[in-house]
């Protein structure tokens, strides 16, 4: 991305825009750190907040997730209960045995948030299958990521309860 970024500084230099960074750039990071920059750039010249210019509503408080990472069911739970202004928890997971210790502790730590799960591609159908229980038990609303980039198919027909 740094390349992509630095390949256009004689453009960004020269005064580009919004628009003409759209033929530019294909969508990704490098594009979107530049897009950004530029709405912040216009907003600061013209003292108008980004959401004006882009005729948006004014911004309002959206709940966030605070994420347990992937450590010992012990240290999670610990780690939830110090988020203690969290009103929504998602849990790094990694396809281990002890995944499951690790959801039912963080659900002890907080059962008041609204609790994900994040499979880091850790999974196999197999693995996602017998933790689905303890996922369900816990009230668990999202899994994300459960399987490998490039085996998508392996969702094909999956059932799941967990929405």
């Amino acid at each position: 991305m740094q390349r992509q970024v630095e390949a256009l500084r004689r453009e960004v230099e020269a005064g580009l825009d919004r628009s003409d960074l759209q033929t530019l750039l294909p969508p990704g990071g490098a594009r979107n750190a530049l897009d950004c920059a530029l709405w912040d750039l216009e907003a600061k010249v013209c003292k108008t907040p980004v959401w004006e210019l882009a005729g948006l509503a004014p911004p309002r408080p959206l709940m966030t997730t605070f994420t347990c990472g992937a450590e010992s069911s012990q240290e999670m739970a610990a780690t939830a209960r110090s988020y203690s202004s969290a009103q929504a928890i998602k849990v790094k997971l990694t396809g281990e045995s002890t995944d499951a210790e690790r959801v039912i502790a963080v659900r002890a730590a907080r059962p008041d948030v609204w609790l994900g799960v994040d499979g880091n591609q850790g999974f196999t159908p197999k693995t996602l299958e017998r933790l689905l229980p303890v996922l369900l038990e816990a009230q668990v609303r999202m899994v994300e990521q459960p399987f490998p980039v490039g085996q998508e198919v392996w969702l094909d027909g999956f059932e799941c309860a967990v929405r």
